[in-house]
């Protein structure tokens, strides 16, 4: 049950990054404003591709299990799944310099 609930768990989290890019991407902005809002939408890039990555890994680990239990060895089977979810620095950076920009010609707060 504990699998289930923490697969859900991710699933949702995925989801939410999904949904938060398409909202920013669909916003409708002043063509001043469109490099701003593509660089804050593709901040979530990278979190997507790590979720994609884990669940890919936790399919292998799955489908593995089988021939590991099929094995007469009685030693424990462990498994360790890492979910780390990170920052593209570079998109931070564009996005920092996009809004300097932004604020410098007055366009945006």
């Amino acid at each position: 049950m504990q699998i289930e609930h923490i697969a859900q768990r991710v699933v949702e989290i995925y989801e939410g990054f999904l949904d938060c890019a398409a909202r920013i991407r669909s916003a409708a902005i002043s063509d001043h404003l469109k490099r701003l809002f593509e660089l804050a939408a593709s901040w979530v890039d990278m979190p997507i591709t790590q979720i994609r990555d884990f669940i890919d890994q936790c399919v292998a680990e799955v489908n593995r299990m089988p021939d590991r239990l099929a094995n007469p060895d009685d030693r424990p089977i462990y498994v360790r799944l890492d979910l780390v979810i990170g920052e593209d620095n570079r998109i931070i950076s564009d996005f920092n310099q996009e809004m300097k920009r932004v604020r410098k010609r007055g366009l945006f707060g």
